[in-house]
């Protein structure tokens, strides 16, 4: 899942800001025959290229 909550919800504070917060659920991700290294970079390229296509400001 990738979302841009902290647009909204910045870290460390306890201001909250009003404004839409997009989320967004992958496909599913197969761990057959993948080292566990393996696996988490698919899920970070996957992560990284959904923030860049919901909130390209932020990247």
């Amino acid at each position: 899942m990738a979302q841009n909550s902290a647009a909204i919800w910045p870290r460390n504070t306890f201001l909250k800001r009003v404004g839409l917060i997009t989320m967004s659920i992958g496909p599913v991700i197969s761990v057959r025959g993948k080292t566990e290294e393996q696996l988490q970079l698919e899920v970070e390229a996957w992560i990284e290229g959904e923030m860049r296509r919901i909130d390209a400001v932020a990247y």
